[in-house]
């Protein structure tokens, strides 16, 4: 075990003497407090390589299949939506009030984790599995029975990891000192970027060739960090939960008329929902790479290489954000995306060579990368600026509950969209060069939005005396 629980230690007055290495009934020494920080990292770098897997590799799987856009569509961004509209309220609820000899967090870990493992291996294996039953005569059509398998193998993949996405950032806050929460979470952020750059370099331009080793790999991978983790992190005694609403429509009511009769609120909720729908027809930007001429490691290459550059301006465009108002730069990246967008659409109206595509591909997509630095530094501090911190997680959940809603929805607009475009175009993959409209009009419509959401505020007080209307 990496603590020990204690009880706080009286200072002098009668106050409580705080242990910088302490955190709720735990208490740390150095050495396991760099343990805890370690294991806690490695599994962080474990389950973003889990995570980048399936939207890096199952598009170009179902491509294969010749999948339509809409199902690719549905099965990576509307299904873990659903999932996160309706699993991740009931789940967090759950283990709020969960209380085990466990804790509450790491019994819904050890519990989903297996299970995810599984099915990750699975879709992996989906086309291999397919070929077998067909090959012995359980059904006919290979390629029908490949896509219903993956389907439901992803289906039984985002519910468990759903449970595990709920919970699992939950337990920082219970296991790491308040002391060290923000640097904590700056290494945390750093080191999911190394994952994914990581997968980006070395492991995604051998998508197509060996798919299979990449799922079961990530699977045994995820399995054994997360396994260890849970052994290892303890957590602390917590106090007994609070009563919740007598009957569940009560607490439906309550829940409604706080989060949602407030027009500040709204603006804020449609702001963010519609960024993140912008953001749904990011499956379908390897198919755009490859139209128009880039091989898979160097697209690879680009996305490694855009999150390496994007970890460094994290911690200045972070400190712009605390120095004039998460929501001043939010506003700003966002409008600034809502224009440079537009650059990509020279692979649209503009010839360009096969030889010089991956420079241009460089440049009018890489001029978007410090705008979205500032935006992912500014996302989090905006949250806790503006929403009410005594009901900080209930707020939170209902801005997620209209971003899943949203993403779902953009998910399959965005898939039909691009069938539309590839089926009136003489070369089908032409149709991918269209995806630039999408990101320009959503977060177009995102930077309106944060503009009124800014009057508003201002209104309410803005930096001198701003506080959360009143609900």
């Amino acid at each position: 075990m990496l603590a020990d629980t204690k009880c706080c230690a009286k200072g002098e007055g009668g106050g409580e003497h705080v242990n910088p290495y302490s955190v709720g009934t735990l208490t740390y020494t150095k050495a396991s407090m760099l343990a805890l920080m370690l294991l806690l990292l490695w599994g962080d770098f474990c389950f973003m390589i889990m995570e980048v897997v399936v939207p890096g590799v199952m598009p170009l799987t179902l491509r294969t299949l010749d999948a339509p856009n809409w199902l690719i569509g549905m099965f990576l961004v509307t299904i873990p939506n659903i999932f996160n509209a309706t699993v991740c309220p009931a789940v967090s609820f759950r283990s709020d009030r969960h209380r085990s000899p466990h804790g509450r967090r790491i019994p819904f870990l050890r519990f989903a984790t297996p299970f995810l493992a599984l099915f990750l291996a699975l879709i992996g294996g989906a086309p291999h599995l397919a070929a077998w039953a067909t090959r012995i005569g359980l059904f006919t059509n290979e390629r029908i029975v490949t896509l219903v398998m993956i389907g439901v193998f992803i289906v039984g993949f985002q519910f468990f990891n759903m449970i595990v996405a709920s919970v699992y950032y939950y337990l920082f806050n219970d296991v790491v000192p308040q002391q060290y929460l923000g640097r904590f979470l700056g290494v945390f952020r750093f080191v999911g970027i190394i994952a994914q750059s990581t997968f980006y370099f070395f492991i995604f331009p051998h998508a197509e060739s060996h798919s299979a080793i990449i799922f079961c790999g990530a699977a045994v991978l995820y399995l054994v960090a997360f396994s260890l983790m849970c052994k290892n992190v303890k957590e602390g005694e917590y106090p007994p939960p609070e009563d919740a609403p007598a009957t569940v429509r009560a607490g439906v009511r309550i829940y409604i008329k706080e989060c949602f009769s407030n027009r500040f609120y709204w603006l804020f909720y449609i702001s963010y929902s519609l960024w993140a729908a912008s953001l749904t027809i990011g499956v379908f930007v390897v198919f755009f790479a490859k139209s128009v001429g880039l091989s898979l490691a160097q697209y690879g290459a680009y996305s490694g290489t855009v999150s390496l550059i994007a970890a460094v301006l994290l911690i200045p465009c972070g400190y712009l954000a605390d120095r004039i108002h998460p929501l001043r730069t939010m506003r700003i990246a966002v409008t600034a995306l809502a224009f440079v967008g537009i650059l990509p659409l020279v692979f649209l109206f503009f010839p360009v060579p096969k030889h010089l595509a991956f420079p241009v591909w460089c440049v009018v997509f890489g001029a978007a990368i410090p705008f979205l630095a500032l935006y992912t530094a500014s996302e989090l501090p905006a949250f806790m600026r503006l929403l009410p911190k005594d009901r900080y997680g209930q707020f939170s959940s209902a801005a997620s509950l209209v971003r899943s809603l949203a993403a779902l929805t953009g998910g399959l607009l965005g898939g039909l969209m691009i069938d539309w475009a590839r089926g009136w175009n003489s070369d089908p993959d032409v149709g991918y060069r269209y995806i630039p409209f999408w990101y320009v009009t959503l977060q177009g419509l995102s930077a309106t939005g944060l503009w009124l959401l800014y009057r508003e505020w201002q209104k309410l007080g803005g930096d001198k005396s701003y506080v959360p209307p009143d609900v």
